[in-house]
């Protein structure tokens, strides 16, 4: 399965109305987004069902974030050549 989440690559599968590529399905990612808001929507009106917010706010954990600094070489302080 192929989704296509950049808006130029899906404007393109849309306008060649592509479906396969190399027998991998191609789904439109605005219609992928369009039918789940109208999933939730329905099940929420049906039974209820709504989204958690419980863990909405957490922030990762310290070790994450210096393993992602670490990973990706980030500095907190601009380095500036002279």
């Amino acid at each position: 399965m192929i989704l296509a989440a950049c808006a130029t690559v899906n404007a393109i599968i849309r306008r060649e109305n592509l479906k396969e590529v190399d027998d991998a399905l191609v789904l439109d990612c605005n219609a992928v987004l369009l039918k789940t808001t109208e999933a939730m929507a329905e099940l929420s009106k049906s039974i209820g069902l709504t989204s958690s917010r419980r863990l909405l706010y957490q922030c990762p954990q310290e070790t994450a974030v210096k393993d992602w600094r670490r990973i990706y070489n980030f500095r907190a302080e601009p380095q500036l050549s002279s």
